[in-house]
């Protein structure tokens, strides 16, 4: 009886401490479920910040397209009026 008592005394320490261990681990795992979930939201936040860029980037390379774009037609117009203008000195 008295060995049948010390098994379960020793039983149960040893499931206490088992017990403690996994309160352990489940507040490491939660700080280091914290710890990602932050790190995601803040790279989560970095990306939307580099689209948006991105996009401000392309506006502005659309718009120096369009300029050089007019700019191109403002030379061949001008190429074409030196053109006619040598033609009429002739």
């Amino acid at each position: 009886m008295q060995a049948t008592l010390e098994a379960e005394s020793k039983g149960m320490a040893e499931a206490q401490r088992a017990r403690k261990k996994l309160g352990s681990d489940i507040n490491e795992l939660e700080a280091a479920l914290d710890a990602a979930n932050r790190a995601r939201a803040d790279m989560e936040k970095n990306a939307k910040r580099v689209q948006e860029q991105a996009r401000e980037f392309q506006s502005a390379i659309d718009e120096e397209r369009r300029k050089i774009f007019e700019a191109l037609e403002n030379v061949s117009t001008a190429e074409r009026r030196v053109t006619v203008v040598m033609n009429e000195c002739v």
